[in-house]
């Protein structure tokens, strides 16, 4: 908390698809992945821990787009606004990220791939799972400077804004989706292979150069176990860094993002400076 109140943080959630608390797989990601004061799957409780409050608001599957819309501008005194992925094929997603306005969005819906972006300033954060693969990489040493990384899944959520994140990394990015041509062969002459498919067993660990570093995103039930796109093949294998997920990470990125946002908006202007309001909701767009 600084200056008197917690940051705040409004997680809204329409039905249940969206891979998070309410995903009718979310209660067992919640045992497998982390501790609940950690995990993407109870943001609340992870707040709670660092001093964040988290606000979860559930709407129904059949909520329109304009009762969304008028959900989310209920909530001006957030300082970061996540609207959870996939909205219903109802709702008109467009028009709904756009009412978020960038001065409180922590999850980058309105990210572009602005190279300035990479050293995020309030309004400008990339989408978080993409801060938390960058973030991993780096606690790791993993330089990326003239590092050729191969990314499988071209998803606006992952894929793209990761591979624009990774170049202005110094990284040579090769993007592969369900269509790319001899995608293991691709893969095998990288140094650094992430997956964001979501489809396990999409690439065998076992056929990747000595070294690579490998990420998994994409995470897929099988049964009761919880199986990543690339496979370890036992003990014995290529890789010297080898991620499962990057869950736990990402959801201490959004946190960070409304912390850092609440730090902003409540900062006196600088001396001769004029104080300019955040965008409002009726103004706000993509």
């Amino acid at each position: 908390a600084q200056r008197g109140r917690s940051p705040k943080l409004v997680v809204v959630t329409v039905g249940s698809a969206a891979l998070g608390r309410t995903h009718p797989d979310g209660a067992r990601r919640l045992q497998l992945f982390a501790p609940s004061d950690v995990s993407w799957f109870s943001k609340a409780a992870t707040g709670a821990a660092v001093g964040v409050e988290v606000q979860e608001v559930d709407l129904a599957a059949d909520t329109t787009t304009q009762e969304l819309i008028a959900e989310l501008r209920r909530h001006s005194d957030a300082d970061g606004l996540q609207l959870m992925w996939p909205l219903p094929a109802s709702i008109d997603a467009a028009q709904a990220y756009a009412a978020i306005p960038r001065s409180m969005d922590v999850d980058g819906a309105h990210f572009r791939g602005r190279p300035d972006m990479v050293a995020p300033t309030i309004g400008t954060h990339p989408p978080v799972g993409c801060q938390g693969i960058v973030r991993v990489l780096e606690d790791h040493g993993v330089s990326l400077e003239g590092k050729h990384v191969a990314v499988i899944g071209r998803s606006w959520l992952v894929g793209q804004p990761l591979s624009q994140l990774l170049s202005a990394k110094g990284a040579t990015v090769t993007l592969m989706h369900r269509s790319s041509k001899n995608l293991a062969e691709l893969c095998a002459a990288a140094d650094v292979v992430i997956s964001a498919a979501g489809h396990p067993g999409v690439l065998d660990v076992s056929i990747l150069k000595t070294g690579v570093v490998v990420v998994n995103v994409g995470t897929t039930f099988k049964d009761d176990d919880l199986v990543p796109d690339i496979l370890p093949t036992g003990d014995s294998h290529p890789a010297s860094l080898l991620v499962h997920s990057v869950g736990p990470i990402s959801v201490a990125i959004l946190l960070r993002n409304a912390a850092e946002n609440a730090a902003a908006r409540q900062a006196p202007p600088a001396l001769g400076a004029t104080e300019v309001n955040s965008p409002s909701f009726a103004t706000a767009s993509s």
